[in-house]
């Protein structure tokens, strides 16, 4: 038996994943657990994938951590454009008989893309004949672009800071589709994310209703000020630890704000006394050699006192902002602006029920222009469905990058480039013919001294190409030429697609957030992800906050130091068993090993039945540990995160 597996299917198998993230049908989390010590701390136990072994890890789980949809985001291994260096031209024709230039035998091993300094992306169109590459790419035109030393390279996309910060590494570069995951067509209920699939549903009389302000395909004109809580104080973003601008109660996030429209930063807490937010075009503003963006901005009274606020009326093609403190570094984020529209836009989502319970949501019709949507479940009289939760998540908008240019420009069906396989003989002058499904292609043949074809010069690449026949005619003999074929879709309308990416890159942060309202300074040593963690106590609902315990919280009369951190504690006929995460005197947060399950008045005692105490009062953990599809375990060395020092994760998984 022949098969192969194609590199289509591991990119597309990635996607998957992705898009599960992005659309909300799943929920990731990250996991840390196992306190307790490796027999060696320093050669961790390899993990293995037996049902034992992850029985043991969820036992050991103690947090989860949501993996948001701009913790999760495709990767290619990182190619630095070096010069003196040979390059893969693009080329889906590579094999064992056909290799590349470097000795590629398909185009998922060539070396057909760069990174350059600016940190932009390049694909190779043509490599001068297998020619050293002596001039790096520059530029973000939607065309061709050929430099001196006779490459061809198109731009495929920018890697902002944002990404750079959270996903660029030695080995592995981010790489993100403008349009889709950049917030193109704002307002657009693009998924859903199913709380609760309930019961006993009647698919014949259950129904969507969806209430909100949808108007206009990209952004929303208001007719009323916007209105942002601004607090100023000590947090951690992707550039560390220090003072931060929390938006919303959000550490300084990615703004979208729209053109025409006002936005009012409200600036009356205290916390905001003696900084100002303001505005620049340049990351961080002064901070890096800008200057202050003062158009349609005014500000109001004494900052940390009350009716402060910074206003601006975003003017009318407006560039891209930066917002920042003149106090401290880091303190801010970028402000996309987005283009006004007005055209009325409605959504049409129809619900899938199996079996009683809803399983997913058909959006047939995002609609337009929502700030906000909600979808309420409706049933005819007589259906006895309950329990069902739906949210919504919408897009935020289109911006104007160099990227999405790329993308809307792509043309489906051109041809990438003609290569020169005989240059022939003879000619005085030679004309390229191409012949196949499409129209459009036109292709100059250039001649050298002796009369034979050695190029060619792109006039059009035509569209709608999915086979091309080329030949050359003239005065000569014997030259011989082939088409290349872009990608589905045209160079640049997919980058991740087109580029083979088959990994991801998940990222999360544990600093030392409270779990159950107590703080946790013990070390951890194990970390992992799980899919479709659910409720404590439900099988229907899926875990849908930021952070997750999978720990009981313990309340009574004892002291810390007689329960200290990674000790048991056991009921009188040793029936229940759980082990202390973390202890002070009256509170600590246990982890139920095996399924001990304890109750309100419960008396537990130390292993040696010398101290004892009971339970006067119990908070149940926020995820049932056991439940979930674990995708994922990574045993370390031990770790803690603190107020002072964050652990950050980036996890590569290769599909």
């Amino acid at each position: 038996m022949t098969a192969v597996i194609t590199s289509s299917f591991h990119t597309n198998v990635a996607n998957s994943v992705y898009e599960e993230i992005q659309s909300r049908s799943a929920i990731y989390h990250y996991f840390v657990g196992q306190v307790l010590a490796w027999s060696d701390e320093n050669d961790p136990p390899v993990p293995n994938g037996s049902y034992i072994y992850e029985n043991s890890v969820r036992n050991n789980i103690v947090q989860t951590k949501q993996i948001q949809i701009n913790d999760a985001i495709h990767v290619l291994p990182r190619i630095n454009w070096e010069a003196q260096t040979v390059y893969d031209m693009y080329d889906d024709t590579y094999t064992l008989d056909n290799p590349s230039a470097t000795g590629a035998t398909s185009l998922a091993e060539a070396v057909f893309y760069v990174l350059t300094e600016d940190f932009n992306i390049y694909k190779c169109i043509f490599n001068n004949n297998g020619g050293a590459s002596t001039a790096q790419p520059t530029g973000t035109s939607a065309n061709y672009i050929e430099t001196s030393d006779g490459y061809v390279w198109k731009f495929i996309a920018f890697i902002p800071l944002g990404l750079r910060n959270k996903f660029l590494t030695t080995a592995f570069m981010p790489i993100t589709r403008s349009i889709k995951n950049r917030y193109y067509s704002e307002g657009t209920i693009t998924s859903y994310n199913i709380l609760d699939g309930g019961q006993d549903y009647d698919p014949n009389e259950t129904y969507a209703v969806i209430s909100g302000d949808g108007s206009g395909p990209y952004a929303k004109r208001l007719s009323s000020i916007v209105t942002y809580d601004v607090q100023y104080k000590d947090g951690t973003n992707e550039n560390g630890f220090g003072k931060k601008f929390y938006i919303d109660n959000t550490v300084a996030p990615e703004l979208y704000l729209v053109e025409e429209n006002t936005y009012r930063f409200d600036q009356s807490h205290s916390s905001n006394a003696g900084t100002t937010i303001k505005f620049s075009t340049t990351d961080d503003g002064t901070w890096h050699s800008g200057t202050e963006y003062t158009t349609g901005v005014t500000y109001v009274g004494t900052p940390g006192t009350s009716g402060a606020y910074t206003q601006i009326v975003v003017p009318e093609s407006a560039p891209d902002l930066y917002y920042y403190s003149e106090n401290d570094e880091y303190a801010g984020n970028q402000v996309y602006t987005l283009q006004n529209a007005g055209v009325e836009g409605q959504a049409n989502i129809q619900l899938v029920i199996e079996s009683g319970v809803i399983t997913g949501v058909q959006i047939l019709d995002g609609g337009y222009g929502y700030t906000s949507a909600n979808l309420s479940i409706a049933k005819d009289i007589g259906d006895p469905g309950t329990g069902g939760s739906i949210t919504l998540n919408l897009s935020e908008g289109d911006l104007a990058t160099q990227q999405s240019n790329v993308e809307l420009l792509a043309v489906d069906g051109e041809i990438s480039y003609i290569v020169i396989e005989n240059g022939g003989t003879g000619y005085t002058s030679a004309n390229i013919v191409i012949t196949g499904d499409g129209t459009g292609a036109d292709f100059d043949a250039v001649l050298d001294a002796n009369g034979t074809v050695i190029g060619v010069t792109i006039n059009n690449k035509g569209s709608g190409y999915s086979f091309a026949n080329v030949s050359i005619t003239g005065d000569g003999n014997d030259a011989a030429a082939r088409a290349i074929m872009a990608p589905t879709g045209g160079h640049g309308s997919n980058a991740p697609a087109e580029l083979i990416s088959d990994t991801l890159c998940f990222y999360t942060s544990f600093e030392n957030e409270a779990i159950q309202g107590l703080q946790v300074n013990n070390e951890y040593r194990q970390i992992g992800i799980i899919k479709d963690v659910m409720d404590f106590g439900s099988i229907h609902t899926k875990f849908n906050n930021e952070l997750g315990s999978a720990c009981y919280a313990i309340t009574g009369t004892f002291s810390g130091s007689d329960f200290p951190e990674d000790a048991n504690i056991v009921t009188s006929d040793d029936t229940k068993t759980l082990r202390i995460v973390s202890s002070n005197d009256n509170s600590m947060l246990v982890q139920s090993l095996d399924g001990s399950v304890p109750a309100n008045g419960e008396m537990y005692y130390n292993t040696q039945k010398t101290i004892s105490f009971n339970i006067a009062g119990l908070t149940d953990p926020t995820i049932n540990k056991f439940s979930g599809n674990m995708l994922y375990v990574d045993n370390k060395q031990a770790f803690t995160p603190s107020g002072e020092q964050f652990v950050v994760f980036r996890t590569f998984i290769k599909f």
